[in-house]
């Protein structure tokens, strides 16, 4: 069985992958459309949860420490087996077969259906 999992983590692994490809929280927050507060509560929030520093943050700057480098490998791996379920089940939705057959004038034809077409 699946272990109960917090809907937040998945949230959290957004903010963390944000951060570690932009380098810096104030870029994070402008392109997930959040506050830097929130994003930095994200991140510490996913360090206690799993008990690792992600960035060492001693240079003032973001920087992903080896811990947050496995991390990231496996949240960019997780969110593209996501992206995968999302397609597999929207293709099947879009995919229509069949014939289409359109009875009309040739003035019709002619002038109006070949934008559409």
């Amino acid at each position: 069985m699946i272990e109960e999992i917090s809907g937040d983590l998945v949230q959290w692994l957004r903010g963390f992958y944000c951060v570690a490809e932009r380098g810096s929280v104030r870029q994070a927050a402008i392109v997930m459309g959040r506050e830097q507060p929130t994003i930095t509560r994200q991140i510490k929030c996913l360090e206690k949860e799993l008990g690792v520093t992600l960035f060492d943050r001693s240079s003032g700057k973001m920087r992903i420490t080896p811990e947050g480098r496995i991390l990231l490998e496996k949240a960019v791996s997780l969110f593209e087996d996501v992206k995968e379920i999302r397609n597999e089940f929207r293709k099947q939705e879009l995919e229509y077969e069949g014939k289409i057959v359109i009875v009309s004038t040739h003035a019709i034809i002619d002038s109006f259906l070949p934008r559409y077409i």
